[in-house]
């Protein structure tokens, strides 16, 4: 009887072992990265321009063929379009050989690990001044060693890329100098090069007061333009959103926001940017009394269709949102710029046009330290 249950058994796990390699993976999936936005590229090389996410079910074996379609409308010229696959520790595991025309298929049989997760990558060089969309297609499938040898189907996903017209390039320009009490200088100074519209730059402040206890203060603070004064156009604020005068030991940040006339100011070449204050109660050149600013930009980006300007529910400070209407749900952003895409341009809270961006992907400015 032992010997009839033993047997029983054993055949039972070999008609579950044979069903299991007859039906494959189990829940493979593959879908859109919802990390990645649409509106956070802009021309250049090697740029990424969909991503996604592959998860691998419980078979060996498992093999991926991506099957790749990308169009470009014609005024966005790009080429040397390739993909890479990469495991969630992001090491690669395939890398495709890249293609220079504009619009192909690409069959790739790639072995994967079983129970996995993968990000697949697509890449392209975009060419300068590049506007309009970059269709990305992907119908996937998927096979399994030792299967049928039919393919299976998975999901298809499609991404609808749009690159910026413009992106500016922003540079420190490294002051020099010591702290002197009373007498106004030059705190911060930037240029910014290319065709973009500003709204808003946001400055992270440490003041530090050591030794005997003093009140130190930044006061009278300045906004010039190649040199031309410009304070009558813009709101200093601290990082609620609140105007303010005067930068303390507990101010931390500060926004620096267009708010008179047109509301932004429009870089078309390259601009240099100054901020002017007078340092107050710098009276201990022993104590190592200092303070340090530095423009700052943003760490992620925002939802798709957050490209309209908005104030939001708290602070004056400018803000994206999915409309121009005042919203509740409005993002605050340090560096809030434009490539002027917009068939009707505007920096004007209310009625602004959906072609504004935060400062994802362009780098933060070094830090300026000041002391005495």
């Amino acid at each position: 009887m032992k010997k009839q249950l033993v047997l029983l058994a054993m055949l039972t796990t070999l008609f579950i072992s044979c069903k299991k390699e007859k039906d494959g993976p189990k829940n493979p999936t593959f879908q859109k990265d919802e990390g990645f936005t649409n509106r956070t590229i802009a021309s250049g090389m090697n740029v990424l321009i969909a991503k996604y996410i592959l998860t691998v079910g419980a078979m060996d074996g498992f093999i991926f063929i991506p099957d790749f379609y990308v169009a470009g409308s014609t005024v966005v010229p790009f080429k040397n379009f390739y993909f890479t696959v990469k495991r969630s520790d992001s090491s690669l595991v395939y890398k495709a050989p890249a293609r220079t025309i504009s619009q192909y298929y690409v069959d790739s049989h790639i072995l994967l690990e079983k129970d996995a997760r993968y990000s697949v990558a697509v890449y392209a060089d975009i060419s300068p001044g590049s506007i309009g969309m970059v269709n990305v297609q992907c119908q996937t499938r998927y096979e399994w060693v030792g299967g049928t040898g039919v393919l299976e189907k998975l999901a298809g996903q499609e991404t609808m890329v749009t690159p910026y017209k413009s992106t500016p390039t922003l540079t420190h320009i490294p002051l020099t100098g010591l702290i002197v009490d009373s007498v106004e200088a030059k705190q911060y100074e930037f240029s910014i090069a290319g065709k973009t519209a500003h709204k808003q730059f946001a400055f992270a402040v440490q003041v530090a007061d050591n030794g005997a206890n003093d009140t130190l203060s930044l006061s009278k603070l300045k906004c010039f333009e190649d040199g031309v004064d410009v304070t009558s156009k813009v709101t200093f604020m601290d990082g609620n959103g609140t105007p303010i005068s005067v930068i303390t030991e507990n101010t931390g940040k500060i926004f620096v926001t267009y708010t008179a006339g047109s509301g932004e100011t429009v870089v078309d070449g390259t601009r240099i940017f100054s901020l002017k204050a007078t340092p107050s109660g710098f009276h201990h050149p022993n104590d190592g009394d200092g303070y340090s600013l530095q423009l700052i930009t943003d760490q992620n980006a925002v939802p798709d269709g957050y490209w309209y300007l908005n104030r939001g529910s708290s602070g004056s400070h400018a803000k994206l949102s999915s409309t121009a209407t005042a919203s509740g749900s409005a993002i605050a952003g340090n560096l809030i710029w434009s490539d002027m895409s917009a068939g009707s341009h505007s920096a004007l809270f209310g009625i602004s046009s959906n072609d504004w961006a935060n400062g994802y992907k362009i780098p933060a400015l070094p830090m300026q330290i000041w002391h005495q």
